[in-house]
Protein backbone atom coordinates (compact mmCIF):
# COMPACT_ATOMS: atom_id res chain seq x y z
CA UNK A 1 0.00 0.00 0.00
CA UNK A 2 1.20 3.69 -0.27
CA UNK A 3 0.96 5.44 2.91
CA UNK A 4 -0.16 9.01 2.98
CA UNK A 5 -0.63 10.06 6.72
CA UNK A 6 -3.70 11.69 7.85
CA UNK A 7 -4.99 12.78 11.12
CA UNK A 8 -8.25 12.74 11.43
CA UNK A 9 -10.70 16.08 12.26
CA UNK A 10 -13.52 15.73 14.78
CA UNK A 11 -16.28 16.46 11.91
CA UNK A 12 -16.86 14.40 8.75
CA UNK A 13 -18.56 14.35 5.56
CA UNK A 14 -18.73 10.29 5.16
CA UNK A 15 -22.61 10.51 5.71
CA UNK A 16 -22.28 12.23 2.52
CA UNK A 17 -20.38 9.77 1.00
CA UNK A 18 -17.01 11.11 1.01
CA UNK A 19 -14.71 12.57 3.20
CA UNK A 20 -12.80 15.71 2.71
CA UNK A 21 -8.84 15.90 3.24
CA UNK A 22 -6.21 18.86 3.30
CA UNK A 23 -2.92 19.23 2.75
CA UNK A 24 0.16 21.18 1.55
CA UNK A 25 1.97 20.30 -2.17
CA UNK A 26 5.15 21.64 -3.07
CA UNK A 27 6.85 21.82 -6.36
CA UNK A 28 9.03 19.02 -6.08
CA UNK A 29 10.63 16.46 -4.40
CA UNK A 30 13.56 18.14 -3.25
CA UNK A 31 11.74 19.53 -0.05
CA UNK A 32 13.87 22.47 2.23
CA UNK A 33 13.02 25.23 4.17
CA UNK A 34 13.10 27.46 1.22
CA UNK A 35 10.92 25.07 -0.81
CA UNK A 36 8.03 26.65 -2.79
CA UNK A 37 4.35 25.66 -2.64
CA UNK A 38 2.69 24.39 -5.19
CA UNK A 39 0.04 28.11 -5.81
CA UNK A 40 -1.18 26.96 -9.67
CA UNK A 41 -2.26 23.98 -11.58
CA UNK A 42 -4.42 21.12 -10.52
CA UNK A 43 -5.24 18.62 -8.60
CA UNK A 44 -7.38 16.12 -10.67
CA UNK A 45 -9.65 13.59 -8.37
CA UNK A 46 -9.28 10.15 -9.44
CA UNK A 47 -10.59 6.68 -8.65
CA UNK A 48 -9.11 3.17 -9.04
CA UNK A 49 -8.90 3.18 -12.59
CA UNK A 50 -8.02 6.40 -13.26
CA UNK A 51 -11.36 8.05 -13.57
CA UNK A 52 -12.97 11.30 -12.15
CA UNK A 53 -14.11 10.08 -8.90
CA UNK A 54 -17.87 10.05 -8.45
CA UNK A 55 -20.49 9.47 -5.69
CA UNK A 56 -23.86 8.39 -6.75
CA UNK A 57 -23.30 9.12 -10.25
CA UNK A 58 -21.78 12.44 -9.13
CA UNK A 59 -18.46 14.17 -10.45
CA UNK A 60 -16.29 15.34 -7.45
CA UNK A 61 -14.53 18.59 -8.18
CA UNK A 62 -11.06 18.18 -8.63
CA UNK A 63 -8.65 19.88 -5.45
CA UNK A 64 -8.95 23.56 -4.77
CA UNK A 65 -6.90 25.90 -2.73
CA UNK A 66 -9.81 27.03 -0.03
CA UNK A 67 -7.88 29.90 1.73
CA UNK A 68 -6.17 32.91 -0.46
CA UNK A 69 -4.25 33.22 2.58
CA UNK A 70 -2.62 30.16 2.18
CA UNK A 71 -1.59 29.04 -1.28
CA UNK A 72 -0.07 25.86 -1.56
CA UNK A 73 -2.53 24.74 0.67
CA UNK A 74 -4.69 22.08 -1.12
CA UNK A 75 -8.28 20.35 -0.56
CA UNK A 76 -9.64 17.12 -2.16
CA UNK A 77 -11.93 14.49 -1.41
CA UNK A 78 -12.02 10.92 -1.49
CA UNK A 79 -14.37 7.72 -0.61
CA UNK A 80 -13.72 5.79 2.76
CA UNK A 81 -12.10 2.87 2.44
CA UNK A 82 -11.87 2.90 -1.44
CA UNK A 83 -8.84 3.51 -3.02
CA UNK A 84 -8.37 7.00 -5.31
CA UNK A 85 -5.18 8.87 -7.24
CA UNK A 86 -4.65 12.29 -7.39
CA UNK A 87 -3.03 14.05 -10.70
CA UNK A 88 -1.01 16.83 -9.51
CA UNK A 89 0.29 18.84 -12.29
CA UNK A 90 1.64 22.52 -11.38
CA UNK A 91 0.99 23.58 -15.66
CA UNK A 92 3.65 24.67 -17.50
CA UNK A 93 7.35 23.37 -16.80
CA UNK A 94 6.03 20.72 -14.59
CA UNK A 95 5.70 17.06 -15.00
CA UNK A 96 2.18 15.68 -14.06
CA UNK A 97 3.09 13.61 -10.83
CA UNK A 98 0.45 10.69 -10.11
CA UNK A 99 -0.17 9.55 -6.31
CA UNK A 100 -2.13 6.73 -4.62
CA UNK A 101 -4.10 7.00 -1.31
CA UNK A 102 -6.85 4.94 0.30
CA UNK A 103 -9.04 6.46 1.81
CA UNK A 104 -9.68 7.41 5.11
CA UNK A 105 -12.86 7.39 7.39
CA UNK A 106 -13.23 10.92 8.32
CA UNK A 107 -12.00 14.01 7.31
CA UNK A 108 -8.47 14.79 7.48
CA UNK A 109 -5.28 16.55 7.06
CA UNK A 110 -2.25 14.89 5.37
CA UNK A 111 1.01 14.78 7.60
CA UNK A 112 3.31 13.38 4.87
CA UNK A 113 4.25 15.68 2.39
CA UNK A 114 3.40 15.61 -1.31
CA UNK A 115 4.56 17.31 -4.90
CA UNK A 116 4.90 17.50 -8.19
CA UNK A 117 7.55 17.42 -10.35
CA UNK A 118 8.98 20.49 -11.49
CA UNK A 119 11.19 20.10 -14.72
CA UNK A 120 13.84 22.53 -13.59
CA UNK A 121 14.79 19.96 -11.00
CA UNK A 122 13.61 16.68 -11.76
CA UNK A 123 14.62 16.10 -15.64
CA UNK A 124 19.01 16.95 -14.60
CA UNK A 125 18.32 14.26 -11.97
CA UNK A 126 16.45 11.69 -14.35
CA UNK A 127 19.51 12.69 -16.93
CA UNK A 128 22.33 11.67 -14.45
CA UNK A 129 20.26 8.31 -13.90
CA UNK A 130 20.35 7.79 -17.62
CA UNK A 131 24.06 8.49 -18.03
CA UNK A 132 25.10 6.69 -14.98
CA UNK A 133 22.76 3.36 -16.52
CA UNK A 134 22.58 3.92 -20.27
CA UNK A 135 19.08 4.12 -20.14
CA UNK A 136 17.41 6.01 -22.32
CA UNK A 137 15.01 8.20 -20.69
CA UNK A 138 12.67 9.99 -22.48
CA UNK A 139 11.37 13.30 -20.51
CA UNK A 140 9.20 14.41 -23.63
CA UNK A 141 5.91 13.42 -21.99
CA UNK A 142 4.67 10.70 -24.31
CA UNK A 143 6.10 7.84 -22.03
CA UNK A 144 5.40 7.33 -18.58
CA UNK A 145 7.92 6.68 -15.58
CA UNK A 146 8.09 5.84 -11.97
CA UNK A 147 9.96 6.78 -9.25
CA UNK A 148 9.72 5.26 -5.53
CA UNK A 149 10.63 5.76 -2.20
CA UNK A 150 10.46 3.69 0.93
CA UNK A 151 9.14 4.59 3.91
CA UNK A 152 11.57 5.37 6.36
CA UNK A 153 10.16 3.32 9.50
CA UNK A 154 9.39 0.69 7.05
CA UNK A 155 13.51 0.38 6.26
CA UNK A 156 14.46 0.85 10.09
CA UNK A 157 15.70 -2.01 11.82
CA UNK A 158 14.83 -1.08 15.09
CA UNK A 159 11.33 0.67 13.92
CA UNK A 160 12.25 4.09 14.95
CA UNK A 161 10.35 6.99 13.45
CA UNK A 162 14.24 7.88 11.52
CA UNK A 163 15.66 5.22 9.70
CA UNK A 164 19.05 3.22 11.35
CA UNK A 165 20.17 1.72 8.56
CA UNK A 166 19.11 0.55 5.08
CA UNK A 167 19.49 -3.12 5.79
CA UNK A 168 15.53 -4.30 6.04
CA UNK A 169 14.81 -2.18 2.49
CA UNK A 170 14.00 -4.28 -0.57
CA UNK A 171 16.29 -4.62 -3.12
CA UNK A 172 16.13 -4.20 -6.89
CA UNK A 173 15.20 -8.15 -7.14
CA UNK A 174 12.07 -7.83 -4.77
CA UNK A 175 10.56 -4.89 -6.75
CA UNK A 176 8.93 -5.70 -10.05
CA UNK A 177 7.23 -3.57 -12.02
CA UNK A 178 4.93 -4.22 -15.11
CA UNK A 179 3.07 -2.65 -17.77
CA UNK A 180 2.10 -2.33 -21.69
CA UNK A 181 -0.30 -4.00 -23.57
CA UNK A 182 2.29 -7.15 -23.17
CA UNK A 183 2.10 -6.47 -19.69
CA UNK A 184 5.70 -6.38 -19.41
CA UNK A 185 8.52 -6.18 -17.20
CA UNK A 186 10.63 -3.30 -17.05
CA UNK A 187 13.95 -2.41 -15.49
CA UNK A 188 14.11 -1.53 -12.22
CA UNK A 189 17.21 1.06 -10.98
CA UNK A 190 17.77 1.67 -7.43
CA UNK A 191 19.62 3.45 -4.70
CA UNK A 192 20.55 3.36 -1.62
CA UNK A 193 21.84 6.02 1.03
CA UNK A 194 24.81 6.86 2.71
CA UNK A 195 23.30 6.86 6.43
CA UNK A 196 25.82 9.63 7.98
CA UNK A 197 26.81 11.22 4.54
CA UNK A 198 23.17 11.23 3.06
CA UNK A 199 25.04 10.07 -0.52
CA UNK A 200 22.71 8.37 -2.76
CA UNK A 201 24.75 5.56 -4.42
CA UNK A 202 23.16 3.38 -7.35
CA UNK A 203 22.99 0.38 -5.96
CA UNK A 204 21.80 -3.37 -7.83
CA UNK A 205 22.65 -5.47 -5.10
CA UNK A 206 22.08 -4.13 -1.79
CA UNK A 207 18.69 -2.76 -0.31
CA UNK A 208 18.00 0.46 -1.63
CA UNK A 209 15.51 3.70 -0.57
CA UNK A 210 14.85 5.17 -4.07
CA UNK A 211 13.70 3.55 -6.97
CA UNK A 212 12.98 3.98 -10.64
CA UNK A 213 11.45 2.40 -13.90
CA UNK A 214 11.26 4.44 -17.20
CA UNK A 215 9.51 4.04 -20.69
CA UNK A 216 5.87 2.56 -19.54
CA UNK A 217 3.38 3.49 -22.23
CA UNK A 218 0.86 5.09 -21.10
CA UNK A 219 -3.35 4.28 -20.95
CA UNK A 220 -2.24 0.82 -19.66
CA UNK A 221 -2.29 -0.29 -16.27
CA UNK A 222 1.10 -0.41 -14.29
CA UNK A 223 1.36 -2.46 -11.33
CA UNK A 224 4.39 -2.22 -8.86
CA UNK A 225 5.20 -5.56 -6.92
CA UNK A 226 7.09 -5.71 -3.78
CA UNK A 227 7.77 -8.79 -2.32
CA UNK A 228 9.47 -9.75 0.94
CA UNK A 229 10.18 -12.95 2.02
CA UNK A 230 6.78 -15.23 1.19
CA UNK A 231 4.72 -11.74 1.44
CA UNK A 232 4.29 -9.31 -1.61
CA UNK A 233 1.79 -6.34 -2.11
CA UNK A 234 0.60 -4.60 -5.34
CA UNK A 235 -0.40 -1.16 -6.27
CA UNK A 236 -1.92 -0.54 -10.03
CA UNK A 237 -1.85 2.47 -11.03
CA UNK A 238 -3.64 3.80 -14.02
CA UNK A 239 -1.21 6.43 -15.95
CA UNK A 240 -1.41 9.00 -18.87
CA UNK A 241 1.23 10.43 -20.68
CA UNK A 242 4.00 12.33 -19.38
CA UNK A 243 2.77 11.10 -15.63
CA UNK A 244 5.22 10.17 -12.87
CA UNK A 245 4.28 7.84 -10.94
CA UNK A 246 5.11 8.79 -7.77
CA UNK A 247 5.02 5.67 -5.62
CA UNK A 248 6.19 7.72 -2.59
CA UNK A 249 5.99 6.72 1.51
CA UNK A 250 5.58 2.98 -0.02
CA UNK A 251 4.73 0.14 2.93
CA UNK A 252 4.52 -3.28 2.99
CA UNK A 253 4.26 -5.76 3.05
Amino acid sequence: MLLLLLACEPTTTADKGYVTLNGWIYEDPFITEQSQTMTGGSVEVLDAIGEPLTVDGEQLSDGIQPFDGFPGYWRWWAIPDEPYFLRIDGGDGYHPALWGGWGPPDNGFLQGLMFGFEAEDTDPWFETIAEATGLNVDMSGTVVHLWGHFDETYCSTLGDTEPQSDLECPTVRDIEVRGGPEYSVNAVIGFSVDPEEGVLTLDNEGSVRYFYAFGMLPDWPVDLKVTRGEEQVIQTYGPAAGDIIAAWYFQGP
